[in-house]
Parts: C-alpha cells; structure tokens; sequence
C-alpha cells in the first residue's frame, strides 16, 4: 500500500510544478481581446478599456511564462529556453524576422515575440522579454529569472504602468546587467523609447533598477529622461567594468548639416550612486553639443575646474532660452580648429541670435572637457577646418 501511494505521488508533484494549459488559456483569452480592437489610424490615444486589456494581457504573459520556466531543465541555454517559450505562446522568437508587413504598426496584442538571452558578466541569468504590438509601435514585458538547484528562480518583473497615450508602452527595448558586490547587489539597466508616430525625433527613459527579494517589481534606484532618434541609428546598451554605457543618436543642433549626432551615454554605478562620465560624444563637436544640451550638474563634471563659475552661468543662460519660445536660440555649425596648445581645440558654433561663439575643449584619454568660451576667435586656434567635408 506505501509503495502504491509513492507511486502516485510522484506524478502529484510533477503536475503541479509544471502546469501550462491554463496558463496559455489566459494569454489566448486575452490577446484575443486586444486584436478585437478597433482605434483611429496612427491614433496616440489609449482607451481606458484597452488600458485594462494591456494590464490583462501582462498579467497572464508573466503567469505563462513562469509556468514555462518551471518545466525547462535548470541549466538550459538562452536560445533552448526562447525556443521552448516561443512555441508555449504561440509567439514569434525574437531571432527570427517578422513575417507581418510592419511588425511596429499592427494591431493591438498583435506580432507577439518573446527574446531570452544571459548577460555574459551574469551566466546564471536569464533575461526574458516578451513585447506584443499597439499602435504605432510596441510594449514589453521584461522578467528576470535566477538558476537555482531547485530549477529556476524569477528576480524581477519590470513592465511600464498604464498609459493612456502610446508614449507611456515600453517601446524599443534594450537592457544590461551590472552585477555588483556582496554589499551592493546587482542593478539591472533597462532604456526603453517612447513610441509615437508622427516623428523620428523621441524621447527615452533610462532607469536603473534594484531586484527586490520577492522577484517582482524592482526598486528604482535611478532615472532619467532624454531625447534620442528612432530612425536607422543603432542603439547599443552595454554593462562596463564600474558601470553601464548607452550609445544612440540624438538631434543636432544645426538641421541643415545633419539631422543626428552621435551622444554616448556612460555611468558610474556605485551602490544608489549613478554619475556620468566621459565620454560623452563621439567627437570634439559633437562633445560641445552635448555639453550645451545635459543637465548642468553632468555638464559641470566634463568641465575644467578653474573654469566652472564662469561656463556655470552661460550654461543656465542657454539652458532658460531652451524653456523660452521667444528666446529660441537656433545653431549653425562653424568650423572645428585644432590649437597651438597639445590636445586643444576651438569648435565654433554660430548662434541665431547670438553671433559667433567659440567652445575651447581639451582632449583627455576618455574625451574631453570643457575649457573656455568666448566670442571671438582664440589667435593660438588657427588650424584648418577639421570638419570641413571634402
């Protein structure tokens, strides 16, 4: 009889460890919900009740893959697991492209993907991402799970809050890992765009997120909001030996010589200390854009000592014009001149209304840094034009 009821036990645990069918119920139900939906073309508005269908759908999407999870092997690969989960969803996986005519303005709930992969500085993790279309873009879901002897164990759930524009989704993903120590702990990096549809020109939020011990939603340990391209630039995200690093394009300053500029984006991490640093550009220009456009307080820490009072109060004068439509300063770019001083240089930007202005920068092992300005030409700056097009 003992022997009878060990029998029968063990199927007892197998089943309820790794129970899927309703789980894919729900997700089923829900996103059936959504491609019911019918909205205005190219509308940025979300009806409260397609509000409540995304949050639906979230829910059962994180129920379904923590099913799945508890019946993959601990120990399983990356591309083992999206292949698993991707065929549990019915989702396409990440990898493989689109067979949809436009994969970022489908219906609500529609083009449904899920991506797995491990961070290469935290092997025993695995990042989940699953993101579904809305209007003019997507929103995804990111779940972070540990292995553990047992099988494997979820660290987070991050995902955006309701929204009632399409600017509020989780839209163009982009995720590192930066492990941290005993003391701290490890910090997960996510940016994400903002989807919209009438411009290339967006915004992106960067957030820096602390695992919390129940494996759901994170403490934010920092945040920040900033504009970026959505066109043909590659966004690339990546951890570094002390922190993270973003590279993306932003808007330029003059339009008629370009519309795009190279901005890096790199980050100390030090326990809930988040500080920028060099570099911040891909060039000595493109360092005198950025250094105008950033928040006083990181533009403070790529300028010169001796030389911050006096670039602290042009640096809030051009920063109130910003907020000011009448007082909109617009920019043309002037040449970029090497000096007689090692590793200086003097990069002109012609302002409207202004004049001339004349950025003097040094160049340093990781960038450069801000040095002085003025209003006419330095004599000791008189090299050909850098950036002359030929």
């Amino acid at each position: 009889m003992f022997s009878m009821m060990v029998l029968l036990a063990a199927p007892l645990v197998a089943q309820q460890a790794c129970v899927l069918d309703a789980a894919v119920a729900q997700v089923r139900a829900r996103q059936g919900e959504l491609l019911k939906v019918q909205v205005e073309d190219m509308s940025p508005d979300v009806p409260p009740a397609v509000r409540r269908q995304i949050a639906r759908l979230k829910d059962a999407l994180a129920t379904a893959v923590g099913a799945g999870m508890r019946c993959v092997p601990a120990g399983s690969d990356a591309a083992t697991i999206e292949g698993s989960l991707a065929k549990l969803l019915g989702a396409r996986q990440a990898s493989v492209p689109s067979t949809t005519t436009d994969s970022k303005g489908g219906p609500y709930g529609g083009d449904l993907s899920v991506s797995v992969s491990t961070p290469a500085n935290v092997p025993g993790l695995r990042v989940v991402e699953v993101s579904f279309g809305i209007e003019c873009g997507d929103d995804t879901l990111l779940l972070l799970y540990e292995v553990k002897p047992e099988g494997w164990r979820q660290r987070m759930r991050w995902q955006s809050g309701e929204y009632a524009e399409i600017s509020g989704a989780f839209g163009d993903f982009f995720m590192a890992v930066v492990p941290g120590d005993v003391a701290d702990g490890m910090r997960v990096v996510v940016a994400h765009g903002t989807d919209w549809c009438t411009s290339r020109f967006s915004g992106f939020k960067l957030d820096v997120l602390e695992p919390r011990a129940d494996g759901g939603a994170p403490r934010v340990v920092w945040h920040t909001e900033r504009s970026y391209s959505r066109a043909d630039g590659v966004v690339r995200l990546r951890s570094t030996a002390d922190g993270f690093e973003l590279r993306l394009n932003a808007v330029a300053l003059d339009l008629d010589e370009g519309y795009e500029r190279g901005v890096v984006y790199r980050y100390r991490v030090a326990g809930d200390q988040i500080t920028r640093v060099a570099p911040i550009a891909t060039n000595g220009r493109g360092f005198v854009e950025e250094w105008l456009d950033m928040p006083w307080d990181e533009a403070k820490e790529q300028t010169a000592p001796e030389a911050i009072e006096g670039l602290k109060a042009l640096h809030e004068r051009l920063a109130a014009s910003e907020k000011d439509a009448k007082a909109y300063v617009s920019y043309e770019y002037g040449p970029v001149r090497a000096c007689s001083v090692k590793g200086r240089y003097e990069v002109e930007m012609d302002a409207k209304p202004g004049g001339k202005q004349f950025y003097a920068i040094q160049e340093g092992q990781n960038g450069y840094t801000m040095v002085n300005f003025g209003t006419t030409q330095d004599e000791r700056c008189s090299g050909p034009d850098m950036m002359k097009k030929h």
